[in-house]
């Protein structure tokens, strides 16, 4: 698998900076209706992408949180052709996140789900905040989960990279990145060690 040590940069630029327009929202908006919150709430970014915040627990997951620092998942998608992509695949991926979305408020240390584009009209990328990294274990056996990653990732991703660390004072400490190729069969996957 080949991959470009410049595109993790951008990566971990994109990650901080949805972390940021997360915290600065929540500075901002101190009266937002909780299960508004919970749900999503929709903005754009500066330059005009679109962002989507979730916090599964509402403004109260975050008390006495510090978003300097904080575990968290990125997730970074790459999006196959928009030839390849059918109108039900994308309906598909709607339901999942939703059903994702639904099922973060049984997971009580996820406490953020924020999800915006890269380019304006472009793929997407996830950051989710984690209370500790140990929520990944319990994550892992959701079976909505598993199935976004079995039946929907193989057929809108041409590739994705999750990777999964720290905000240490306000800058990324990322531990692992995992990378999957699905122009393979299987899919062609590597994890990457950092620390």
């Amino acid at each position: 698998m080949s991959y470009d040590i410049n595109d993790f940069e951008n990566d971990f630029y994109f990650l901080l900076e949805i972390k940021s327009y997360l915290k600065q929202y929540l500075e901002a908006n101190t009266t937002s209706y909780e299960d508004t919150i919970r749900k999503g709430i929709y903005s754009k970014l500066t330059d005009g992408r679109s962002i989507r915040l979730v916090l599964p627990q509402g403004r109260e997951g975050l008390r006495n949180i510090s978003l300097d620092d904080i575990n968290f998942v990125g997730f970074i998608g790459f999006s196959k052709p928009a030839e390849q992509l059918t109108e039900t695949l994308k309906d598909e991926v709607w339901k999942i996140d939703g059903k994702l979305i639904e099922e973060f408020s049984n997971h009580g240390d996820i406490l953020a789900y924020v999800t915006a584009e890269r380019t304006v009209g472009g793929d997407s990328g996830n950051l989710v905040l984690l209370k500790s990294l140990e929520a990944i274990k319990e994550w892992t056996n959701c079976s909505i989960h598993h199935l976004a990653i079995r039946e929907i990732s193989p057929h809108y991703y041409s590739k994705v990279r999750i990777h999964r660390g720290r905000f240490v004072n306000g800058k990324t400490c990322t531990y692992q990145t995992l990378f999957i190729d699905y122009g393979f069969t299987p899919p062609n996957r590597f994890v990457k060690i950092w620390v």
